[in-house]
């Protein structure tokens, strides 16, 4: 399924700021203490190279650099398009593979991420880029 959306690009930001563009939404990550997921943003910034996080109109992708990150999101409210510098775009939602249950290469905390199903959002064109849900909206 292929929907239009807003997308923009916040770019590199200290942990503090991007914890203020995540208020309200579920995140997900994962690092030394396993899998994270439906809790808001870490106070402190975690040991991940990534955060993933949602709600139903919103989406947020984070590559995690040391004390920095780069931010963009996604929306579909078409009476709020995020900001006035987001871009139209076409996004393809399609139905991600979740890990096996017995998944050897998960921590043992992390075994449950295996009854997960992630939706893919992915941003087609120049500005190619994935974002993940995890949760009920897309069923």
């Amino acid at each position: 399924m292929t929907s239009s959306m807003w997308l923009r690009g916040h770019g590199r930001l200290p942990w503090a700021q991007t914890v203020s563009v995540l208020k309200g939404l579920n995140c997900a990550w994962a690092d030394l203490d396993g899998w994270h997921q439906n809790e808001p943003a870490p106070t402190d910034v975690p040991t991940a190279t990534h955060l993933w996080a949602w709600s139903d109109q919103q989406w947020a992708r984070v590559r995690i650099d040391g004390d920095e990150t780069i931010v963009a999101t996604l929306s579909n409210d078409k009476e709020n398009p995020a900001s006035p510098n987001a871009v139209q775009v076409d996004v393809e939602i399609a139905i991600g593979t979740a890990w096996g249950q017995d998944e050897q290469r998960l921590p043992s905390k992390s075994r449950d991420l295996g009854a997960f199903r992630p939706v893919l959002l992915d941003v087609l064109g120049q500005s190619h880029c994935t974002f993940v849900h995890f949760g009920n909206k897309f069923d």
